[in-house]
């Protein structure tokens, strides 16, 4: 199972979503070889940075291999600098071409 979580608004009510999704599917998927992604562009890069709420929940779905991508494009608007997000985060050029490469590779396309 290959799975990708889209975020791209900084709303709260949306990022706390897309982690109890993450959470859900990581726990209740009997697939053992599971790869999920979230991907985050616009202004949901915001919940990347350190010293977020989201900073603790972000790292232990890390280590559970979830891998993050966050967009450049998106963090250069915002002003965001690449040492201000978390160093588990993939810095990649554009957040929707990444969201185009993973789906051309099989993963399923979440919008919480």
């Amino acid at each position: 199972m290959k799975v990708t979580f889209h975020v791209d608004t900084d709303s709260d009510f949306v990022a706390d979503l897309t982690l109890k999704n993450v959470k859900n599917l990581l726990r209740y998927s009997n697939d053992k070889d599971k790869e999920v992604t979230i991907v985050a562009n616009g202004s949901a890069v915001r919940f990347f940075q350190k010293g977020t709420r989201y900073e603790n929940e972000l790292k232990e779905l890390y280590n559970k291999g979830v891998k993050i991508y966050l967009c450049n494009a998106s963090l250069e608007a915002l002003n965001i600098k690449k040492y201000d997000v978390l160093e588990i985060c993939e810095i990649v050029p554009s957040g929707v071409v990444k969201i185009v490469e993973l789906q051309e590779k099989g993963y399923a396309y979440i919008k919480p």
